[in-house]
């Protein structure tokens, strides 16, 4: 008989916490962890007491995160949210949860619900020598646009990033549905 077993994942909390100005003033333990074992280590050292604005890019992304603040702060509300936050070898499924604290302070919540391994991909590879042009991914899905919005494997093959030198730099954006799902929750 074939047994089949199961290994639960031991759910890590990655928390950081920011005062009502928006500075970072807590930082978890599991959360430095992760930076340091994400090649980030430097971030783990220089995190707190910085703005979490200099930590968001574009304008896009930078209205999103005020609108749920505005929501958490205000209307005393916890949000939660999926996102994805992957490596170059992982897929990883990811729960934000932001949680109003007393004087406007907001704690974040990320939870790693499962991680699935793929082949390497050099496009999210910060190492990766680059060209001076520019693809948009979504800063929730990880999907990429091509001007669909794809996995990343997909959106290699649709604009031919391997027939070129060098790979472009990735910047980041919303795709509708992430933008939908984000803003339009009812918890």
């Amino acid at each position: 008989m074939l047994m089949v077993v199961q290994k639960r994942m031991k759910m890590k909390d990655y928390a950081y916490k920011i005062d009502a100005h928006d500075r970072i003033i807590a930082i978890s333990p599991d959360w430095v962890n992760f930076a340091e074992a994400n090649q980030a280590s430097v971030l783990s050292r220089t995190v707190l007491g910085s703005s979490l604005w200099s930590h968001l890019y574009g304008p896009e992304i930078t209205l999103i995160f005020e609108t749920l603040l505005r929501r958490v702060r205000h209307e005393n509300r916890t949000l939660t949210f999926p996102f994805r936050c992957d490596s170059p070898g992982k897929r990883r499924y990811m729960q934000m949860m932001m949680r109003p604290l007393a004087d406007h302070a907001v704690e974040f919540v990320s939870t790693l619900l499962r991680e699935e391994p793929r082949d390497e991909v050099a496009l999210l590879n910060p190492a990766t020598q680059r060209d001076d042009r520019f693809i948009v991914m979504c800063a929730w899905c990880k999907k990429v646009k091509t001007p669909e919005w794809v996995e990343v494997e997909e959106a290699i093959i649709r604009l031919r990033l391997f027939a070129q030198p060098f790979l472009p730099h990735i910047t980041h954006g919303v795709c509708p549905s992430c933008k939908d799902t984000v803003l339009n929750q009812d918890d």
